[in-house]
């Protein structure tokens, strides 16, 4: 569910399994599904989560822990044009990534 108490955040980090200087936990807010998703497909599979704290700015950035700088709504990407998503989790066939891949 939608439930922000059941949630935390961690910023700055690597290696899921290894503890770094740089990892911060935050509280979430508010939780923003994507209107499509439904729970029974990955298409649409999507969310926008505000995060606890001082409004504007929540975590310190550095060179480990970066905003992620979303378009204007009047831009849209050109066809064949390069996208690139970030994370950890599931890799298919790999199995599950531990490792921050960019």
């Amino acid at each position: 569910g939608n439930n922000t108490r059941n949630y935390m955040v961690r910023v700055g980090d690597y290696h899921t399994l290894v503890p770094e200087e740089y990892e911060e936990e935050i509280g979430v807010q508010e939780i923003v599904q994507h209107p499509e998703y439904r729970p029974d497909n990955s298409d649409y599979d999507i969310a926008l989560v505000r995060l606890q704290g001082p409004h504007e700015q929540c975590t310190r950035f550095s060179a480990h822990v970066l905003p992620a700088c979303l378009p204007f709504r009047r831009e849209r990407p050109q066809k064949a044009s390069n996208c690139y998503i970030t994370g950890w989790g599931d890799t298919g066939k790999l199995g599950f990534c531990f490792i921050f891949y960019f």
